[in-house]
């Protein structure tokens, strides 16, 4: 097998919008990670409601794990979730950075453009 790169996946979808879209993309860098692929998970648009303590759970399809408990599983497996502050602030109606760090799941933490600019920078990309 090749050389494992670092993969990013940008996840902007949220249930919304489409219900298999951002659980597919979260169980495949779930998958990826338990590989000994180094992932990391930014969120943005109304995906950020992914990490919200306030997101409803929801099963991705009969019989399987929901989106948060996917997320959750990718954490535990020292993977990383960054949210966008711009777009959590839109869809949350908070603009104070502690505010929302303390209402993201744990493990969840705020990031800006720049950040996603460096991350993808190292990473083959992957777009939901």
């Amino acid at each position: 097998m090749s050389e494992k790169q670092r993969q990013l996946y940008i996840i902007t979808s949220d249930y919304g919008e489409d219900d298999n879209k951002a659980c597919f993309a979260i169980s495949l860098a779930l998958t990826a990670k338990l590989m000994g692929i180094e992932v990391d998970i930014y969120l943005g648009g109304p995906g950020v409601k992914l990490a919200s303590t306030n997101c409803k759970i929801k099963t991705c399809a009969e019989g399987l794990k929901s989106a948060q408990e996917y997320i959750a599983e990718f954490i535990q497996n020292k993977g990383r979730v960054f949210v966008c502050q711009t777009c959590y602030s839109k869809y949350f109606k908070i603009k104070n950075i502690n505010v929302i760090n303390k209402r993201l799941i744990e493990g969840a933490v705020c990031a800006g453009l720049g950040a996603l600019v460096e991350m993808s920078l190292n990473s083959k990309v992957f777009t939901f």
